[in-house]
Order: structure tokens, then C-alpha cells, then sequence
């Protein structure tokens, strides 16, 4: 009889519970210990914003699971507040310190599953231990600022950043009534977006009353007893009740690599196909780990939650004794931003010229239904493709909902390698208050075609 193994996995967000899932399934002999830093494990962070303005009523409904509830589901022992402080791979075991009374114990693995995400970016001119600044990164992150602003009343916020976390914190504050600015480093606002995008942002922004501060190189605080009470950006002070920093995020590594594991050219942990690392007894999966980038064939880093499910999946099973492969994948995501919407797939045109592809654009303005509707409005769409094949590699639309159907499509061309052309070809549905009589696929297919 063989001995039960013992599965490790050093995280408890998104990719952690799937591999300590997965792992379970596919043996259920094996002896699956899931370690997490924080009291909550299996949460959703994409819905912190809406915590924030009231949206989502209490963090409590973005927490899937606890540890009793996970264990008694899934199988796995769950070890909360607890960190992993050191990877010892001759032993094979891991160092892990108790949170609670800062007691250590040694634990042994057979198969080790890193699934420690990414880590928020700072910014040096503001003070990380000031009472009134915060990241947005967690449940743990969101419940502190929830009670600060239960107990301050906050009537000014000023948002560092303006990626997708950062314009949708800023939304948050404007629901609170809260004055609001964002100040970025670069002109314009979500810098990795199309440049058409960026101004669209930009307008709804300044429609909705938030104050966009751009190209701030000199940004500056001012702290009083222990709080930010005033900014400088360019020449301009302004006054911050809260500051949350949404500067972006990076694969949290620091623990692999002080085991001596692999990065990547990506900055996340080297894995191969079956998220293994280049310790053949630990794998890597989710925001801690690079992924191989569908269309342009090199490691990359991508850093959604559906593709931290998928990669803890692989892991899981791969860790268990399967043999499951993580398929390459490609960027496909969206936001909301007051009354509209941004969702953007594969890669942007920056991304495409600097990985050596030849490129050409079709872009387009269109009603997203009948425009004599109720409820219409226009849309922007965007698509980027190889000049001679006309083979998809990106698109970007700005919009209603529609917008999610729109890149859902272009998606669809992207992985099944389609021509942008095939747009045009295709029969979409007409309804006056649904659709448009001529919808703005065929448009870009058109375009495309010219």
C-alpha cells in the first residue's frame, strides 16, 4: 500500500482553493493543507470598488468560504493566519509562522503548490503608515477602509493610479459624495488602453465630476499627526481626507526566489505547461506565476482571476498525480466606469508593434441599438490586426453592456484564428431595442476588409 501523500499549497484566494480542490478530486487519499496569511480565504477582490460605495452591502459577500466550511466541502485542511516564511525543497518542508501567538512549525510535502498572487505596487511619496492611506488589494484591505470611512465621513478621496481598480475606486468615492481626484504619472488616464480609449476615459471622468490630474511627476504629501492631510501635483495642493494607492500590482515571488526557484522573462515565476517550476516537486499557479500568451507565443504576465482558477486547477491535479496542461491563453477583460463600460482582448496596439507584428487598425463609432430606442447610445470599437493575413490580435470597445458581447466575439476570432474580415460575414441579431440594424462588427469587418 502506497503512503498518502501530503499536498501544499501556500495560498488561499483564488488559485489556492482550486488546486486544494482539484488536488482532492483527484486523490482523495492525499492529505491537502491549504496555508493562508489572512483570516479569509476563497474571496472575490475584482468587487472590492463596489464594497466600498455600498454596492456590495458587506465584505462578508465576497467571502466563498472559511476554513471550517472549505474543509468540510472540499476535503482540504485549511491553516488561516499562518505565513509560509521559508521553503527548505532538500527537506522538502516549509517554515510557517502562527499569526496569532508568532509560534513556528516545520511542515513536510511531497508536492508544494505556490499560489501567493501579486502584491500592490507603492508609491514613495506616500507614506504607506499613514492613518488615511490604504490599498484596495483584499478583503483585510477593504474592511479597514470600510470602517474608516464608517467612522471619518470622508468628504475628499484622492485615487493614485488609474487602471481598472483605481477608476472604479474613484467611482466608489463619487457614489459617497466624496470630492475626487486621480492622479497619474502618465498624461492620460488607464495608460496600457488603446489611445481612443484613453480619451473616452478621460470624458467620462470629467462628465462625472472627477478631477483627473495627468503627467504628475512631483506629486507631494503633506502629513500631520500620523495622516495625509494635503497633496501637491503640479504646482497645485489639494486636500485628502482618504488616499487609496492603485498604482498596479506585481507576482508576489519573494518567497520562491529566496528558495532559489525560476522567474521568467515575464517577472513571474517560470513554469512549464503543467505549472510546474523549475523545482519538479513545486508548481506555481495564479498571479505569482507567468503564463504562455496565446497569440504572441512568449511567456507573459496576466494577471485575471479566471486564469488563477484555471492555472490552481492544473496545478491541483498535476500535483495529485494527473497530467493536465494550462493551454496558452490571451487578455480578456472589462470594467465598468460610471454608466459605461470598457472591455478590451488580446493585445493592445503597443503590445503588438513591440512584439514585431505588422500591423493595421479599424476603428468605428456606432449606435448599440436603434437610435430612436430608449436607452441607445453609441459605442466605439477597435480592432488590431496583421496587415497581410488580417489575422485578429486585439480589440477594444467602449460603451453600454453590448461592449462584452462585442469583444466576446472578436475573442472568438482571436482563438480560432479567423481573419477580422470574417466580422462582416457573420449574421447578428436585430431587435430595435436590443440591436442595431447595422451592428459594429460588421463595420470593423468592413473596415478591416478595405
Amino acid at each position: 500500500m502506497s503512503e498518502r501523500k501530503t499536498i501544499v499549497i501556500v495560498g488561499g484566494n483564488a488559485a489556492g482553493p482550486a488546486a486544494a480542490a482539484k488536488a482532492k478530486r483527484v486523490d482523495p487519499d492525499a492529505d491537502v493543507l491549504m496555508i493562508e496569511q489572512n483570516e479569509f480565504i476563497s474571496t472575490g477582490t475584482c468587487e472590492l470598488p463596489y464594497v466600498v460605495s455600498g454596492e456590495v452591502s458587506s465584505h462578508e459577500k465576497i467571502v466563498y468560504f472559511d476554513a471550517a466550511s472549505f474543509e468540510e466541502k472540499k476535503g482540504a485542511r485549511v491553516s488561516v493566519r499562518s505565513r509560509v516564511e521559508e521553503i527548505d525543497r532538500k527537506a522538502r518542508e516549509v517554515t510557517v509562522r502562527n499569526l496569532n501567538d508568532d509560534s513556528t512549525w516545520r511542515q513536510r510535502y511531497d508536492k508544494l503548490i505556490l499560489a501567493t498572487g501579486s502584491v500592490a505596487k507603492s508609491v514613495p511619496p506616500i507614506p504607506s503608515d499613514a492613518t488615511n492611506v490604504f490599498r484596495l488589494k483584499s478583503v483585510p484591505h477593504v474592511v479597514e477602509l470600510k470602517k474608516y470611512i464608517e467612522r471619518e465621513k470622508p468628504e475628499s478621496a484622492v485615487v493614485i493610479g488609474s487602471g481598472y481598480i483605481g477608476l472604479e475606486t474613484a467611482e466608489a468615492f463619487r457614489k459617497l459624495d466624496c470630492d475626487v481626484k486621480i492622479v497619474e504619472l502618465t498624461p492620460e488616464p488607464m495608460p496600457q488602453a488603446e489611445r481612443e480609449i484613453r480619451k473616452l476615459v478621460e470624458t467620462t471622468l470629467e462628465d462625472e465630476g472627477v478631477e483627473f490630474l495627468g503627467g504628475v511627476e512631483d506629486l507631494e504629501s503633506f502629513v500631520e499627526e500620523g495622516r495625509i492631510v494635503r497633496l501637491k501635483a503640479g504646482g497645485k495642493r489639494f486636500e485628502a481626507d482618504v488616499v487609496v494607492v492603485s498604482a498596479g500590482v506585481a507576482p508576489e515571488t519573494r518567497l520562491a526566489q529566496n528558495a532559489g526557484l525560476e522567474v521568467g522573462d515575464a517577472g513571474a515565476l517560470k513554469v512549464d505547461n503543467a505549472m510546474r517550476t523549475s523545482d519538479p516537486n513545486i508548481y506555481a499557479a495564479g498571479d505569482c506565476a507567468e503564463v504562455v500568451n496565446a497569440i504572441t507565443l512568449r511567456p507573459d504576465y496576466i494577471p485575471l482571476a479566471s486564469y488563477a482558477r484555471d492555472g490552481g486547477y492544473t496545478a491541483g491535479e498535476n500535483a495529485a498525480g494527473g497530467a493536465a496542461r494550462f493551454r496558452p491563453v490571451f487578455r480578456n477583460a472589462s470594467m465598468r466606469l460610471f454608466d459605461r463600460f470598457y472591455a478590451g482582448v488580446g493585445l493592445t496596439t503597443a503590445e503588438a508593434e513591440k512584439a514585431g507584428f505588422a500591423i493595421a487598425e479599424a476603428h468605428a463609432t456606432a449606435f448599440n441599438r436603434v437610435h430612436v430606442m430608449p436607452g441607445a447610445g453609441k459605442v466605439f470599437g477597435k480592432i488590431i490586426f496583421e496587415k497581410d493575413s488580417k489575422r485578429p490580435l486585439g480589440g477594444a470597445f467602449f460603451g453600454g453592456r453590448e461592449v462584452s458581447g462585442y469583444v466576446d466575439v472578436v475573442s472568438t476570432l482571436i482563438a480560432h484564428k479567423l481573419p477580422a474580415t470574417a466580422l462582416a460575414e457573420a449574421e447578428y441579431n436585430y431587435n430595435p431595442p436590443l440591436s442595431p440594424f447595422l451592428n459594429l462588427l460588421t463595420l470593423l469587418g468592413k473596415k478591416a476588409g478595405a
